[in-house]
């Protein structure tokens, strides 16, 4: 009959039970050093057919045995049988033993460390490696590395060769694996197609499972240690046409992970040439190069406003505007295509080592062909101008922007009025020093000169324009249709009665969604509504031709208040995740009204239909909080900032 037997060479035990509940059943002393219980007697205080585990405790003080107290080592392979189930004794992940059933023991509990060495590259696509994991109690003769696309959650499985397995002194043991990783094809497994033209923002991460002969483990997978005493940077062949950069770093927890990026291979070996010989290329420095950009595929909002003005109004400086060769916005910029860069050109990538100043709307990062570890470099010795896309709202924007999460993304942060100014200040933790008060770019195309009457004309025009959802970017399509936004909003625009008042009234309704959701634009379906596809219209002449706009959190309504046209804000949800602590509520911050369900939001577009003009109160409010220029003069506040920011 099968049991387990527990010697204690160090302290005399005095009495070992094992516990369930109310339950108890006592270990059997054979002399004194040791004891036993059989598999049976385990098995009784166990729920049939269902995962259990019971605890074992010693002494009159009950205490539970933990690795922590005791040093020990399993003579055999701790597995036991009874009524046909197989029963643990395994560790815990708070260093306690204990005995399990109808389940396997988690890996997590017996993996202590793990180390990567001997690196070396062949076929430009396959790292060869060692692979040492350092084991609790039981040796391991299995490992597989895990890939894993972060955002996406995909993972892809390369299996590894065992080399030995040798045991420590303090009951360890070292079990060693050769790897031949062909990265190349992992990531291509867990990314899919990479869009050469757009900002590359995957993150890899790197991962283990193990198994063992002696004892069955759970399939988690470990995160591989970082290791490395410096972050390490290769380039493999992508295709024949690309090459793959790949940089490993150390992640907030301390393991590796990688950023990706694609360049053509001419490009991939300019840009190798230039980080090689980069204090020559500084040595030809002579004018001011500024560089301007939006996303990479975009040149429609501040981004592009700012350019024109660079172009046409100073002679301090030296614009370029950096923008994808496929773009649809091109011809936005057909009069200035002399100093226009394409994205990942050569070009491109020579003036990022020139140029001293970036003016941005997202990301400095977004400026970078690829993001290696000298141009992440280069980009944080720019003069870096946050031009910003859009007036800070509801949102806490602390983890992206803030001076605390991000000291060195920002030297210059624009913004559009006092109450801006004070988040940035307060909440951002910026300077006032690091604070321009002059208005967004956009804003002098914006408001170009206009008069209620025109904007009366558009009254029948309704743009429907929320923001996007923190953590819904990468999901399925099906993961995504169970939201609650795609049933909201799909739900608004399939209304009967929202179809009915449209053809009485005579009404254009447009959706449009947040450049991060614009890879859902598919899933939504309407008989009278038109769903816009990216690039089909810029942002700004969607606002300049719309009279009513339905948005959710999004900053978008702080801008089309600034024409004092009618803002409605339908906030489903409720409550935003990432949203800000406001003091004074929603009500005295938004320039619009509330609501929360689709019917009486409805019924209030209707009447801003009947009596169209903005509300008195929201009009001061922009006044006074929002925009306190009407000047058109925002690009000329911006570049004279831009002046004093000394080399």
């Amino acid at each position: 009959m099968e049991a387990c037997y527990l010697i204690s060479k160090t302290i005399d035990l005095d009495e070992v039970v094992i516990v369930k509940g109310n339950k108890r059943k006592n270990f059997i002393r054979i002399n004194t050093i040791t004891w036993k219980i059989l598999a049976i007697d385990i098995a009784e205080l166990m729920n049939k057919k269902q995962e259990d585990r019971v605890y074992i405790y010693y002494g009159k003080d009950m205490k539970q045995f933990s690795t922590d107290s005791f040093e020990f080592s399993f003579m055999n392979s701790p597995i036991m049988c009874a009524f046909n189930t197989e029963i643990y004794v395994y560790l815990t992940l708070d260093n306690k033993l204990r005995f399990i059933w109808n389940q396997h023991p988690s890996a997590k509990s017996y993996v202590k460390s793990n180390q990567i060495s001997n690196i070396e590259i062949a076929e430009n696509k396959i790292m060869n490696f060692c692979f040492c994991i350092v084991t609790r109690f039981i040796p391991i003769n299995k490992m597989n590395l895990i890939t894993s696309h972060r955002q996406r959650k995909n993972t892809c499985t390369s299996e590894t060769t065992f080399i030995s397995s040798t045991k420590n002194a303090d009951n360890t043991f070292n079990n060693y694996f050769s790897v031949a990783y062909d990265i190349v094809e992992s990531v291509k497994k867990v990314t899919g197609p990479i869009q050469y033209d757009h900002y590359c923002y995957d993150i890899i991460d790197f991962g283990f499972t193990i198994q063992s002969d002696f004892l069955p483990l759970t399939a988690y997978i470990t995160q591989i240690d970082f290791s490395f005493e410096t972050e390490k940077e290769f380039w493999f062949n992508y295709s024949e046409e690309c090459r793959l950069m790949t940089r490993f770093f150390k992640n907030a927890k301390n393991k590796v992970s990688a950023r990706i990026g694609l360049l053509n291979n001419p490009e991939a070996e300019y840009l190798r040439e230039l980080e090689k010989n980069q204090k020559k290329v500084q040595m030809k420095k002579k004018k001011k190069i500024i560089l301007i950009m939006e996303y990479p595929h975009r040149a429609q909002e501040s981004g592009l406003i700012f350019f024109k003005y660079m172009m046409d109004k100073q002679k301090d400086f030296v614009p370029y505007y950096i923008v994808s060769k496929s773009s649809k916005d091109l011809v936005e910029l057909e009069d200035y295509m002399t100093n226009v860069l394409f994205y990942k050109s050569k070009e491109h990538i020579e003036k990022m080592f020139e140029t001293s100043y970036l003016a941005h709307t997202h990301t400095p990062n977004y400026a970078a062909p690829v993001l290696t570890k000298i141009i992440e470099g280069k980009i944080k010795s720019f003069k870096n101008i946050f031009l910003q896309h859009g007036i800070i709202g509801v949102r806490n924007l602390e983890y992206m922007y803030g001076k605390n999460s991000n000291p060195e993304l920002i030297n210059k942060f624009v913004v559009s009025s006092k109450r801006e100014f004070n988040i940035v200040r307060d909440e951002l933790c910026y300077s006032e020093e690091e604070i321009i008060l002059a208005g967004l770019p956009r804003f002098d195309s914006l408001l170009e000169p206009f008069t209620q009457f025109k904007s009366f004309l558009y009254k029948n025009d309704i743009l429907i324009m929320p923001s996007w959802r923190k953590g819904q970017e990468n999901l399925t399509d099906d993961e995504f249709k169970k939201t609650l936004f795609f049933k909201s909003f799909h739900s608004l625009i399939n209304n009967q009665t929202f179809e009915r008042e449209t053809k009485n009234r005579n009404l254009t309704v447009n959706f449009f969604l947040h450049n991060n959701f614009q890879k859902y634009n598919h899933l939504f379906k309407s008989s009278f509504v038109h769903i816009i596809e990216s690039g089909e219209q810029t942002v700004q002449n969607l606002l300049k031709k719309h009279g009513i706009l339905i948005t959710d959190y999004s900053s978008v309504g702080l801008d089309f208040s600034i024409l004092y046209r009618p803002v409605l804000y339908y906030q489903f949800d409720n409550q935003l995740s990432e949203q800000r602590d406001l003091e004074s509520g929603n009500l005295d911050f938004l320039p619009g009204k509330i609501f929360h369900d689709e019917n009486l939001l409805l019924e209030e577009l209707y009447r801003k239909n009947d009596l169209y003009k903005m509300d008195k109160e929201y009009k001061l409010l922009v006044k006074n909080d929002i925009y306190q220029f009407r000047d058109r003069k925002a690009c000329q506040r911006i570049f004279r900032n831009l002046q004093s920011m000394n080399e």
